[in-house]
């Protein structure tokens, strides 16, 4: 039970990385 919900959140946490990056990426374009 705990190995699923830690699969879960890894998965989460690794789009939430790649939005950001693409986010600060857009941003210093539009500056």
């Amino acid at each position: 039970d705990i190995r699923e919900l830690f699969s879960l959140p890894e998965q989460g946490f690794d789009v939430s990385l790649t939005q950001k990056q693409l986010h600060e990426e857009h941003d210093c374009e539009h500056i």
